[in-house]
């Protein structure tokens, strides 16, 4: 008798491993599509994943000279999608190519930010890494969806 409700709470035990639970919470479509939007967001406001500015124009190597530089941060200032952005900071945003080839990628026991993007491992380089991923501000748009989300996954759970 007591070996039906150990097999329960067993099953129940399993699946509320951590990581199990985050990954299913992230599997969201819509979730992933919210945390993608705001990095988005964020690297059009010039930030990167420790909310510190993203490098500047004028201290890419990429540019010969500093007038080269200077040239160029002149002209992303007029076609910038975000005018309010500090125009001497990066948004790794030209035509949109890299920005539409950012996605989460969930793995068993993670989850990252990654772009296929041609430009993907300069911007990093760039960036220290700091492009693809949240910061404290864009996680506090998120993190009560996530909630949420997660909540509604343990209630599932003990319908076993």
């Amino acid at each position: 008798m007591l070996e039906g409700l150990k097999d329960k709470i067993t099953k129940i035990a399993d699946s509320l491993n951590e990581n199990k639970l985050l990954h299913d919470t992230l599997e969201d479509a819509n979730l992933q599509q919210e945390i993608i939007e705001l990095n988005r967001k964020q690297l059009l406001d010039g930030r990167g994943s420790d909310n510190n500015e993203l490098p500047k124009y004028v201290d890419d190597p990429f540019f010969k000279t500093q007038k080269a530089a200077k040239a160029y941060q002149a002209w992303k200032s007029k076609v910038s999608p975000n005018p309010n952005k500090n125009a001497e900071v990066m948004d790794f945003y030209i035509n949109g190519q890299f920005h539409s080839t950012i996605t989460m990628k969930n793995n068993d026991d993670s989850f990252e930010m990654v772009s296929n993007s041609s430009i993907a491992s300069d911007v990093q380089s760039k960036t220290g890494n700091e492009a693809l991923g949240l910061n404290e501000v864009s996680l506090g748009f998120v993190i009560p969806e996530i909630k949420n989300k997660l909540l509604e996954n343990v209630k599932e759970k003990f319908k076993i």
